[in-house]
């Protein structure tokens, strides 16, 4: 799961429902658990609608509770009754109630899942359904088309939405514990769902567009087990100009700093290996990288100096330090300001990586660097307080930094990131 997660439009990632918010995972407030379970009055839209026959869907459910003789419940469903290209869905249900759909195609088969006491997967590949990996004739709806001028509703979990406001079709919603959901369009992953528990809250987290989705029906999902938080080891993390890593430190005058990067394009303009600025423009602590046109930015406390020139400019792997006392260096050499780089003053902001924190106001998108991180280290007064080494939190394929110090992992904020992992490199860290 090293791939790049691509930096999707913000309109195939939230919908309109009240249902979906945008949120971080780094907290403690978020569990990752082994499944939610709906009791038959809950659902989840995933914001997500099929525009044309090149998707894929797999979900991996049980059933706690079977449809009644005569009638089928949903995992997951769309249609818009007025067009009848727009179909997506499948249901379980009595002996024939089976129901599957793509595009114009829906049959009715006896080919199952009814019972309650095996855990099942089913896919739809451009319109082609499978269980447990076994298809059937009766399953083949690919000469199915869906309508690409007509959108249907998005496609809901745990229930079928299929009428014409966009509601969700009564008697329809399912017993199923629900233990992961992934979809894919034009061969891109547009949704991976991960149960988690949101502030003891049962819900879906999307991997992709770093998004919580609520239950949008009545009563409350329940949760699975608790999950160990799993990390592969990675030998750098990176990021092209889209995401930063808060480390969650204030610098100060004891602080001593260490940062092997490589920056793996060069600009016009400097961009931030690291930085950070406090109230009324003190405890400054910045280094912005740039070529011989524009030179290198460095800040300390009260100090700056925005022209440092004679520091080599490349796409090489090079060290960041920072020793009191003494300053900034690059690869053991010393970085000379026009001002002291070693008086400080003033209260500081959290440190970023990759980017620059201004206290108070927002990350100029323009100022984030497209840069890899092999490691970081903080000491304060002699004490290392920070040791942070790239790992991919294997829960949600977040790339980011763990600290081995507190064992906090600190993921990187925004989108498109990657992390080169090593095969089968997985450590289990349980907090």
């Amino acid at each position: 799961m090293n791939a790049r997660l691509l930096a999707l439009p913000l309109a195939l990632c939230l919908s309109a429902a009240a249902s979906v918010s945008r949120a971080d995972t780094s907290s403690g407030a978020v569990k990752f658990v082994e499944y939610i379970e709906s009791s038959g009055t809950q659902f989840i839209d995933t914001g997500w609608t099929p525009t044309n026959r090149n998707v894929r869907i797999e979900a991996t459910y049980q059933y706690v509770a079977l449809p009644e003789t005569g009638k089928r419940t949903y995992v997951f469903g769309s249609c818009l009754w007025t067009v009848a290209n727009t179909r997506l869905q499948y249901a379980v249900g009595s002996p024939g109630k089976c129901a599957i759909g793509f595009g114009s195609q829906f049959k009715e088969t006896t080919f199952d899942s009814y019972e309650t006491n095996l855990i099942h997967k089913v896919v739809c590949s451009n319109g082609v359904f499978s269980l447990d990996g076994t298809t059937s004739g009766e399953w083949d709806l690919s000469s199915g088309m869906i309508d690409k001028t007509s959108k249907s509703h998005a496609v809901f979990l745990f229930a079928f939405n299929s009428t014409q406001t966009g509601d969700v079709c009564p008697g329809d919603h399912s017993s199923i514990r629900l233990y992961s959901c992934r979809i894919w369009e034009n061969g891109c992953l547009v949704r991976d769902f991960r149960p988690v528990l949101k502030d003891g809250t049962a819900c879906l987290y999307d991997a992709v567009c770093g998004t919580f989705h609520f239950n949008g029906g009545s009563g409350a999902f329940a949760a699975g087990g608790e999950l160990p938080t799993t990390y592969r080891k990675a030998l750098w993390i990176e990021s092209d100009r889209t995401a930063y890593v808060d480390t969650e430190y204030k610098p100060g005058a004891g602080t001593e700093f260490e940062m092997k990067f490589a920056f793996t394009r060069t600009l016009s303009s400097r961009t931030y290996v690291f930085g950070e600025y406090g109230a009324s423009a003190q405890g400054r602590f910045m280094f912005a990288y740039g070529p011989a046109s524009t030179g290198c930015f460095l800040g300390y406390g009260a100090n700056y100096d925005g022209a440092v020139a004679g520091v080599p400019y490349n796409d090489d792997v090079h060290v960041a330090r920072y020793l009191p006392g003494e300053g900034f260096s690059l690869d053991g050499t010393a970085v000379v300001a026009s001002k002291s780089m070693t008086t400080w003053s003033g209260t500081a902001a959290n440190l970023y990586l990759g980017a620059n924190n201004p206290n108070g106001g927002g990350i100029d998108s323009n100022q984030l660097s497209p840069i890899r991180i092999y490691y970081c280290k903080i000491w304060e007064n002699g004490v290392l307080v920070r040791n942070l080494v790239p790992k991919q939190r294997a829960n949600d394929g977040r790339n980011g930094l763990y600290d081995e110090v507190n064992g906090e992992f600190y993921g990187f904020i925004g989108t498109g990131t990657t992390a080169l992992v090593p095969p089968m490199a997985t450590v289990i860290v349980v907090k």
